[in-house]
């Protein structure tokens, strides 16, 4: 291959300005840079082939990550002010810490912490279930149950057996134009009072 470009390339070069190259030369060249251009043309498009090739064979053979999507982040964060996020159907979600405090208890300062936390900028049905870290503490099952019970305090209701059973208050609240600020919260942080009412806009 090497050889025949050099000679097409000598051949052109012999030939002055003066001088025609004969008509069977040139068809000759012209003949060997077409054959040339096609092979080039066709070493390119096996080399195209073949990588499309490999490239779907390793995709196919690497295993899948597993990422959660924007909207599936199980995390909270500490936002004062964020987006609000739109839910259709059950999702399992972390929220923006909107509002945290600590209290005092028994003679000991910021004994007790305090958050409110929306989980959707929205009126909602109501949640299915609450994960501490790595630990399902309450379902809408067990706050049936208990709210139908009505007995012991309304924010105990729904908590199951875990090691964080009673050692925290929960009331989850639909954010219905009529809901009111949580009273058990507004009494214990001046920072959240009446006015806070968290309803779905």
């Amino acid at each position: 291959m090497r050889r025949l470009i050099f000679c097409t390339t000598a051949l052109i070069a012999l030939a002055g300005p003066a001088q025609a190259m004969p008509p069977v030369v040139a068809a000759l060249g012209a003949a060997a840079g077409g054959w040339m251009a096609g092979l080039t043309a066709t070493a390119i498009m096996g080399q195209a082939a073949l990588a499309f090739a490999l490239t779907g064979v390793q995709m196919a053979l690497a295993k899948k990550p597993k990422v959660k999507t924007r909207d599936e982040i199980t995390l909270n964060k500490i936002q004062p002010v964020t987006t609000g996020l739109i839910l259709y159907g059950e999702r399992t979600l972390g929220g923006s810490i909107i509002a945290r405090s600590t209290t005092t208890y028994g003679g000991k300062p910021h004994f007790r912490y305090h958050s409110a936390m929306p989980l959707a900028c929205h009126e909602i049905d109501g949640a299915v279930e609450v994960w501490l870290g790595e630990t399902k503490v309450w379902t809408e099952a067990q706050f049936t149950a208990d709210a139908a019970a009505g007995t012991g305090n309304p924010y105990y209701w729904g908590q199951i057996e875990s090691d964080y059973k009673g050692r925290f208050y929960l009331k989850v609240y639909n954010g219905s134009d009529d809901q009111v600020a949580d009273a058990e919260y507004v009494a214990a942080a001046s920072e959240w009072t009446a006015d806070h009412r968290g309803r779905g806009e």
